[in-house]
């Protein structure tokens, strides 16, 4: 399956509530469905390699996992199940967080899921890990490995930054953790490997509106980082936006290598008047964007103050040589001032 993304929903405070439904299959019982209200995360893979769709979900504020199979044309039932590391009170959490990652991280042809779990409750000890579930013939495993116990962060995104032809698990680790800020948690031919921790060259961090605005980010959207070849040499990179900078960090056999590091200066950028970028990187992708077969960086710029309401810039190879840059404007676009034109970018 490619690198396909499912759009995620808004945070818990903003989030529509929603109701999904487990149907009986075609022709089965007359049950009425079952009813499961507030998804907190939406994932799609194709679990037991048979071509197919697979849809895996999350909801609750005691954390489970409802897993629909060869989702085409018709409703069909759902597999539930619940995460394997259970809190000692076996009670739900005040507000549990979720993300879901879908990569085929052992490479065997089927997807695999990475499950990022934050489990808050007031006057109670925080917990924060991760589950990674292998898919397999029958689809998506009950059987769970636990990872990154204690410091998992729930902005994640996946690609391969070890070129070893696997994916690997790169993420933002949790706010209140210190130093190393980020990740990179590799795929093995069993599933996830040992963690490589390690310091951005720049600070990583979410982008908010100014003011007051009640501004909602996204837990599932890996913001202020992507995951791509930047530099074309067949070896995906991390990209990581703050401080108005953008740093591009090689990948290699080894991991990583935030001492390598590209730094891209947001005032080095094409500046039309009146431009506002203060918000560089908050959305950023790569990709052959040309069709020339080189890599391009697409830097997002929100610019939350100004009439062009928001604009993206492309880096052929991430430099600033080069760089284009069009607004949310020039694109005629009718959203007004504040619209926020380039926050989220898909690869």
């Amino acid at each position: 399956m490619g690198r396909d993304r499912a759009v995620p929903d808004p945070p818990r405070d903003d989030r529509l509530r929603r109701r999904a439904r487990a149907h009986p299959p075609r022709g089965g019982a007359a049950d009425a469905p079952k009813t499961l209200s507030d998804f907190d995360g939406l994932a799609i893979g194709d679990f037991d390699g048979n071509g197919g769709f697979d849809v895996v979900a999350t909801g609750g504020f005691t954390p489970r996992l409802l897993f629909f199979r060869d989702v085409v044309d018709r409703p069909v039932p759902a597999v539930e199940t619940a995460p394997k590391l259970i809190m000692p009170n076996e009670r739900g959490a005040e507000d549990a967080f979720h993300s879901l990652k879908v990569a085929d991280f052992n490479a065997d042809g089927r997807s695999d899921l990475a499950l990022m779990v934050h489990w808050l409750s007031e006057g109670e000890e925080n917990h924060y890990w991760g589950e990674l579930r292998l898919g397999g013939p029958r689809g998506l495993s009950d059987r769970a490995t636990v990872f990154g116990r204690g410091w998992v962060g729930l902005h994640a995104t996946t690609g391969d930054v070890t070129g070893d032809g696997r994916p690997d698990l790169v993420m933002r680790d949790r706010n209140d953790v210190p130093k190393p800020q980020m990740s990179v948690v590799p795929g093995t031919p069993t599933g996830l490997g040992a963690r490589q921790g390690f310091t951005s060259p720049i600070t990583v961090g979410t982008v908010d509106k100014p003011g007051n605005l009640d501004y909602a980010v996204s837990l599932e959207a890996a913001r202020g980082f992507a995951v791509g070849d930047v530099t074309g040499d067949g070896i995906e990179d991390i990209a990581v936006a703050g401080d108005g900078k953008v740093a591009v960090i090689p990948g290699g056999p080894d991991g990583v290598r935030p001492g390598k590091a590209h730094i891209i200066d947001g005032q080095d950028l094409p500046r039309p008047s009146g431009s506002d970028l203060r918000w560089v990187g908050d959305g950023l992708s790569v990709g052959d964007l040309t069709g020339d077969g080189e890599p391009e960086l697409t830097v997002g710029v929100p610019e939350w103050t100004t009439r062009a309401g928001g604009r993206v810039y492309v880096l052929p190879n991430g430099r600033t040589q080069g760089a284009t840059t069009v607004s949310g404007a020039q694109l005629g676009l009718t959203q007004q001032q504040d619209g926020g034109f380039g926050q989220l970018l898909l690869p």
